[in-house]
């Protein structure tokens, strides 16, 4: 592989650029917390502001939701709740962005029992209301000691010094270099470390402890950043505790939480998932032709010729000898060069040329990514030029347009 193309890699991520395509409209994710005989339930939602609808308003765009939940248990609706919600940005940029997001919670108050939770969302400045997939939530009998499905949390953020954030990816948690620590609920437990492992794929990846994260009883709140914990003392008999270093050492797709509580075997499957995977990746076979840009052919058919349901694993295997980390399991490389891909797809296409890629601009940037700065000037004979600035390179790029539809081709 061209080491020029490798470098500019490796650079452009230090520089903590990534850009992230979200695919679901909305996260959902339930949890419950044990109070007394009650359970308390919480339907956390959070919708990126590039699938909300914004609206100018002098100087500000403003868009908002309503999302309400039904509560049914065999056929019967025992509790409804919604929630208005509104966002202002000054910047248009914002309106669109994938990693700004609208959040929110409902909190129910149930008994024992198996339900069906039916969320809906409403989208203002459009008037259109969505139905989501229903999720089931069942509420085990109260015994001696109980536990609630994990809270993923983002070590990103913070609000007001309230510390720890929900992450939300719909109970997932993303395949990433970063960490995502998860905290459980658990009620009648008096041990302040818990032994655990993970297991995927038919191999332990990671063992641990978790420590005692806080007692009482667990609230969430609603912050600026999104969704915060926080517990009451007052509340005797329950523990939180933090399970944390084991989300880098994940691949994609499902795994096991193991532990022991008293005399019993905990179980809790989980998934990862690629919340802002490139979406040239996302086809297997178009990821590995694509590499016809950067390396030998004889390599390209070689990951080609193999059966169609290896092409990911080997595709991965490929990008494995220049990942920049070998720490975690996500390649930084691998996903900065289709990310790239994505990027000159989407912007550098034409009329005449259907894959951004296969223009001069998509080939340059592939290899440099984004210039530092970009000129344009015309001509009397309304030819384009356009003029790409590398200052770390010290290089210019001149591309030329003589169409005006936007064909440019490099000249220097």
């Amino acid at each position: 592989m061209n080491r020029l193309l490798i470098a500019a890699l490796l650079f452009f991520i230090s520089q903590n650029i990534l850009s992230q395509n979200f695919s679901k409209l909305v996260y959902i994710e339930k949890n419950y917390f044990l109070d007394d005989s009650l359970y308390n339930v919480y339907l956390l939602y959070k919708i990126p502001y590039q699938k909300l609808v914004f609206e100018k308003e002098n100087n500000h765009y403003t868009a908002g939701i309503t999302f309400s939940a039904e509560i049914q248990i065999g056929g019967i609706i025992v509790q409804r709740e919604f929630i208005s919600e509104s966002v202002k940005v000054e910047k248009y940029e914002d309106t669109f962005s994938p990693q700004k997001s609208l959040q929110g919670l409902l909190q129910f108050t149930l008994d024992e029992g198996k339900y069906t939770i039916n969320p809906s969302v409403r989208i203002q400045n459009m008037e259109r209301s969505f139905s989501l997939p229903a999720e089931v939530l069942d509420l085990p009998s109260p015994g001696k000691f109980s536990y609630s499905p994990p809270l993923v949390i983002n070590n990103e953020l913070s609000c007001n010094n309230a510390t720890p954030i929900a992450a939300n990816f719909g109970g997932t948690i993303p395949f990433s270099n970063i960490d995502y620590p998860m905290i459980i609920f658990m009620h009648g437990i008096t041990d302040t470390l818990i032994n655990y492992n993970i297991i995927q794929s038919n191999k332990t990846i990671f063992s641990g402890q978790a420590s005692l994260f806080s007692n009482g009883k667990p609230e969430l709140n609603k912050c600026a950043e999104g969704i915060t914990l926080s517990t009451d003392d007052s509340s005797k008999g329950n523990s939180l505790f933090r399970f944390e270093g084991f989300s880098k050492k994940l691949d994609e797709g499902e795994f096991t939480l193991n532990f022991q509580l008293q005399d019993t075997t905990v179980r809790i499957k989980l998934e990862t998932e690629w919340i802002n995977k490139p979406v040239s990746l996302r086809n297997p076979e178009y990821a590995i032709e694509i590499l016809e840009y950067i390396d030998e052919p004889r390599r390209v058919n070689k990951l080609l010729a193999d059966k169609e349901e290896n092409y990911y694993s080997e595709l991965k295997n490929y990008w494995k000898i220049y990942d920049s980390d070998t720490n975690t399991v996500f390649n930084e490389v691998m996903n900065e060069f289709y990310s790239r891909i994505d990027y000159v797809n989407e912007h550098y296409s034409t009329i005449t040329v259907s894959q951004g890629i296969k223009t001069d601009r998509g080939k340059i940037y592939l290899k440099f990514g984004k210039p530092d700065s970009v000129e344009r000037s015309y001509s009397k004979e309304n030819e384009i030029l356009e003029i790409w600035n590398y200052n770390k390179l010290n290089h210019q790029f001149v591309f030329s347009d003589k169409s005006g539809l936007g064909n440019f081709t490099l000249v220097n």
